[in-house]
């Protein structure tokens, strides 16, 4: 047949009356698409980092843990070992991190767990730590118990992608035989109205994320054909405990979870207005918390009334959960917009949340955040270290944070509904597929060093020739992409944020050359007047050279600082990685002087780094004397445009991540009439004039 070329917004799987809707793509299974080039390598930091070595210290992960051993009973919810969210965090990582880089050992540990979950299988489907089965109410007046579904919503992910990786049917017939146990609860024990009862915090999060549970149902529906459990899918739905304000809910992990919650159970309801609620949502919350760079928001674990600037961070568990539901949300109807927002936080913000070696992590990433030092009193919602780096703090996200590069590497292709091939979120890889009315088995290999530079190749291999659609996302960033045939120019037309269809009789051998032009923009914050550089797929902050110190807090709010621990720090305090300013970072910038981008080798090592960026940007900047530190941050940014009396200086721009310390959203410098003079604020602000949680 001819080649046929057309531009598509997105893809509509056929409809099949009441039961499960089909989704218009679908994730390959894990092994077949596998990445190579710079992603490889990260993936391979990450199994020598914390998501990848964890398992040897955490004292959740430790020997004897309720995983392990499913007949142990623990005292109270907090003994070291008591099973709950964070082995099914760290589970679902490290499997997927364990099948990419095919590590033995790595495959060994992920298979003792999975051999103690199956031991444990009980006649009614329970399997797991039985605690989880009894959970104590917590309430002097209610004797009972509860069930506690929560960790098994994470853990279901984890289990699914071992069933994905080995194919034995074994894990599959166990999930199936939970979710059974699950339908057997009666309304009082599947997701118990934490209202009615005061059950711990813990089981009120099972409430909240009851919904979680809703893509493995779909999975195991579709891999058994047991629609029995559509109604299970049903009754969770309506436990759910919903909205919890006009934000959907502004603690920051709840709200990347929740806010697609009813859009993917639009497949079990066929509502329309379930389907739209996510961008809904998503919208409401992102033009109050979210007005920075590329998907970021401000809500230090918890959004707070007033802190909206660029100074205010998002929690490093919300750059995973994001980029899970993000990809869900895209295999429904294949939109462009979830893949392009997946490579909005992955590129600029989810690098900063760890260290480069990924051996440190810290709980929250500001757009604006010039100091990671270990000061307890930061103008964010908790009181603690929150900006410097740890390998063993911030319980969630250590266990948690790791999903988001295996998450990219899995999603790279994807195959859709009509037969063909999506070339989803760009990279270097190998994908294996069936295509066609035939399914014809196919490997598609994509070359290049997206997003650091501009062209990707697809080349195609098949020992039979066979017709099937190949679609290419386009991101919403490039206005002239072009897409070249073995050699021959497509016509694509305007296809910024849409696929371009390619459906033709292909051949082993046939090549595809994809183009993506970027061009350097300005977008301005709606609240001040601020800018952010914009080039491609990256945002771009100040280059602000890393003062690294070795720290030890003595727990009683002094700090031991040393470049290196010593015999003298204290032996019962915590350890943290501080990077600190090494130069000036108060700058304004002088859009109209220009901008001038330069390439650079991609380093071996650690390509999100300050010091090896693949890519700078050279602008002209005013330092602005006083801009200054409040609070251990940056202080608020003024309206735009500022004065400023100091001479124009060259500063160098880097990928926002490449950069820990970092400054995005600048003061526009200018002397016109509406230009500011910029005003001192105290270096300091009471703990009782913060503004609370919201």
């Amino acid at each position: 047949m001819q080649t046929q070329i057309a531009i598509v917004d997105s893809l509509s799987a056929p409809r099949n009356g009441q039961g499960l809707a089909p989704t218009a793509m679908t994730k390959l299974p894990i092994g077949a698409v596998r990445p190579s080039g710079w992603l490889k390598r990260q993936l391979e930091i990450e199994l020598n980092g914390i998501p990848g070595q964890l398992w040897k210290y955490s004292p959740f992960l430790a020997e004897g843990n309720g995983w392990l051993e499913p007949e142990k009973t623990w005292p109270d919810v907090w003994a070291p070992g008591r099973p709950w969210e964070e082995q099914a965090y760290w589970f679902r990582t490290f499997v997927k991190v364990a099948v990419l880089t095919g590590d033995s050992g790595s495959l060994a540990v992920a298979e003792r767990y999975l051999n103690a979950m199956y031991a444990s299988i009980e006649p009614d489907g329970w399997f797991g730590p039985r605690f989880l089965k009894r959970f104590p109410s917590n309430d002097p007046a209610d004797k009972g118990t509860l069930v506690d579904l929560w960790p098994y919503m994470v853990m279901f992910e984890g289990v699914l992608t071992w069933y994905e990786y080995t194919g034995e049917k074994r894990w599959l017939d166990m999930l199936h035989g939970f979710l059974r146990f699950c339908s057997s609860l009666s309304d009082n024990e599947l997701i118990p109205d934490p209202g009615s009862r005061k059950f711990h915090w813990m089981i009120i999060i099972q409430d909240a994320r009851a919904c979680d549970f809703i893509p493995s149902i779909a999975r195991v529906i579709e891999l058994t054909g047991d629609d029995s459990l559509l109604e299970l899918a049903h009754r969770i739905y309506r436990k759910w405990l919903g909205p919890t304000s006009e934000f959907m809910d502004t603690h920051t992990v709840n709200f990347a979870q929740m806010f697609a919650y009813e859009a993917l159970y639009s497949r079990f309801s066929h509502q329309r207005w379930h389907r739209n609620s996510a961008d809904y949502w998503y919208g409401q919350h992102m033009s109050v918390w979210g007005t920075l760079p590329r998907g970021a928001f401000c809500a230090d674990e918890n959004a707070r009334a007033g802190c909206t600037d660029p100074r205010y961070a998002t929690e490093s568990c919300t750059w995973a959960e994001f980029t899970r539901s993000f990809n869900l949300l895209g295999e429904l109807n294949a939109e462009p917009v979830w893949a392009d927002r997946t490579e909005d936080v992955l590129f600029n913000h989810y690098p900063a949340a760890y260290t480069a070696d990924m051996k440190g992590l810290h709980y929250l990433t500001a757009c604006n955040q010039v100091m990671l030092d270990d000061y307890l009193t930061h103008n964010v919602n908790n009181l603690a270290h929150q900006f410097a780096y740890s390998a063993t703090a911030n319980r969630c996200c250590l266990h948690n944070a790791g999903l988001g590069w295996p998450l990219l590497a899995e999603y790279q292709m994807t195959a859709t509904c009509d037969g063909g091939a999506c070339a989803w979120l760009h990279g270097a890889y190998s994908a294996k597929l069936e295509v066609g009315p035939g399914r014809t088995p196919i490997e598609w290999t994509s070359s290049g060093e997206y997003p650091f530079r501009n062209r990707i190749t697809f080349t195609l291999r098949s020992d039979a020739d066979a017709v099937f659609p190949f679609y290419l996302r386009i991101p919403r960033w490039c206005a002239a992409p072009e897409v070249r045939l073995n050699g021959e120019t497509l016509s694509a037309g305007a296809a910024a944020g849409k696929l371009v269809k390619i459906e033709r009789e292909w051949r082993n051998g046939d090549r595809i050359e994809l183009t993506l032009p970027p061009e350097i923009s300005l977008a301005e914050n709606p609240r001040c007047g601020g800018v952010t550089v914009d080039r491609g797929p990256f945002s771009y902050s100040l280059r602000i050279p890393e003062i690294r110190n070795e720290v030890v807090s003595s727990g009683s709010g002094e700090t031991y600082k040393k470049s290196m621990w010593d015999e003298a720090a204290p032996a019962d305090g915590s350890r943290w990685t501080e990077l600190l300013p090494g130069g000036p970072w108060n700058y304004g910038l002088v859009p109209e002087r220009g901008f001038e981008a330069e390439e650079h080798p991609l380093p071996d090592d650690f390509v999100f780094s300050w010091d090896k960026a693949p890519v700078t940007i050279s602008a002209t900047a005013k330092k602005i004397p006083a801009w200054k530190l409040q609070d251990h941050m940056c202080a608020p940014l003024q309206k735009s445009p500022v004065r400023s009396a100091e001479p124009e200086e060259k500063v160098t721009l880097i990928p926002l991540g490449c950069a820990r310390l970092r400054l995005s959203v600048f003061p526009v410098i200018g002397d016109s009439p509406a230009a500011n003079e910029w005003r001192e604020v105290p270096e300091t602000t009471s703990l009782k004039s913060r503004p609370a949680r919201r």
